[in-house]
């Protein structure tokens, strides 16, 4: 039967199939040279569209100049469903949003594409999550040309075949959906909320009086990485050592994993690097940082800091967190922006007595746990709508 592997229980009938063109007939955007943007009319942007699948007043900032003709050419109103037209990137194409409410006077710019339905066949909660579901991403690339750039067009994507189920069953998916969008809103501004007042408390207690001044290379060792032959497999195959480089330095504190890893023999070519060290990036994306949770290594983009018995490393990876922009500020604008390991170990920092380190230590730990278990709860959102995404639609 044509029907979701997900369903509701009150629903059974099996939903129908239609071309795109039977439904919406898709027309282009407008327009307008970037003087005329700024102020006037309300305008859904590229933007808006590739980061809502629902479009109401309160997503839509952009504000355009234009005259009573292309208000009425280029008007969008509840229930259309928009495309973004253009991308760098295939995964970008194509992606939906569904207008929720009339907005006054509201147009599209010339990225994105507009379905005005010839009658009512699609829920406004349904259409922009539905263009999103795996099967249907997949077709719209189909029916996209990529070359330098992706991009598709009316005539492309009118060309699909879809599946869709009654109106009143689309309303319950897309309202579902809906409310689940908002769990992970709610959720994420959590987690923001959580990082700022954690930066507002490592700022006040790392400003407070009764410190020392100290280089970072008086607060240990410093090692900076490199790379072992990546012709020489022996340092490579089945290796389950940890080896380092700054795209595995993401928001988490603690890194017990990372995509590259080294052999024993790949060990002693490289730099060895104990647990609980505080690795901090160098060169290019200057200033990331993060602790290694087992012995490892890392690459020569990476200085780590082996702290001596008197700092606590934790203390050391949040006072690093707020140099991070004086570190960049100093790295110099060449087209590679660096700090060497000696500007690195030459960097003057106000450091604490140990019993306060240790203080300050267990108050931001708290709250790093906390933001690491809100970010748990986030993830388990996310892979939830990640879920009913892949078993709701045809």
């Amino acid at each position: 039967m044509n029907v979701p592997k997900l369903r509701f229980k009150e629903f059974n009938d099996e939903w129908q199939n239609y071309k795109v063109e039977d439904i919406l007939k898709i027309s282009n955007g407008i327009n307008k040279e970037k003087e005329f943007f700024g102020s006037g009319t309300p305008i859904i942007n590229y933007m808006d569209v590739n980061k809502n699948e629902l479009i109401s007043h309160n997503i839509v900032k952009g504000l355009v100049i234009a005259n009573s003709k292309e208000l009425e050419t280029f008007n969008v109103k509840k229930g259309d469903i928009l495309f973004t037209r253009t991308s760098e990137t295939s995964d970008e194409i194509g992606l939906s949003s569904s207008v929720i409410e009339n907005i006054d006077k509201c147009i599209f710019s010339g990225f994105i594409l507009k379905g005005t339905q010839t009658k009512q066949f699609i829920h406004p909660y349904f259409g922009g999550y539905y263009f999103r579901n795996p099967k249907m991403r997949k077709e719209i690339i189909k029916h996209s040309s990529i070359t330098t750039r992706a991009l598709t067009s009316g005539s492309l994507l009118s060309q699909m075949s879809i599946s869709i189920p009654t109106i009143i069953e689309q309303e319950k998916i897309g309202k579902t959906l809906s409310l689940l969008d908002k769990k992970i809103e709610l959720q994420t501004k959590k987690i923001e909320d959580l990082k700022l007042f954690k930066l507002y408390l490592q700022n006040k207690l790392y400003n407070a009086n009764d410190t020392k001044d100290v280089l970072i290379k008086d607060l240990g060792e410093i090692v900076t990485g490199t790379t072992p032959s990546k012709s020489e497999n022996k340092y490579w195959d089945n290796g389950n050592i940890l080896w380092i480089t700054p795209t595995d330095i993401c928001e988490n504190r603690d890194i017990n994993d990372c995509s590259c890893k080294l052999t024993e023999s790949g060990l002693a070519k490289g730099r060895f690097i104990p647990k609980n060290s505080i690795l901090v990036t160098c060169i290019a994306s200057i200033g990331k940082n993060a602790i290694i949770k087992e012995d490892g290594s890392c690459n020569q983009q990476i200085n780590a800091i082996i702290p001596s018995k008197d700092y606590n490393y934790n203390y050391i990876y949040y006072m690093i967190e707020n140099l991070s922009n004086y570190m960049k500020s100093i790295a110099g604008t060449s087209a590679t922006a660096i700090i060497n390991k000696e500007q690195f170990g030459n960097i003057n920092i106000k450091i604490h007595k140990r019993e306060v380190q240790d203080k300050i230590s267990k108050i931001l730990n708290a709250f790093e746990t906390k933001i690491i278990q809100e970010g748990f709860k986030y993830k388990k959102l996310q892979n939830l709508k990640k879920g009913l995404m892949q078993n709701m639609f045809v």
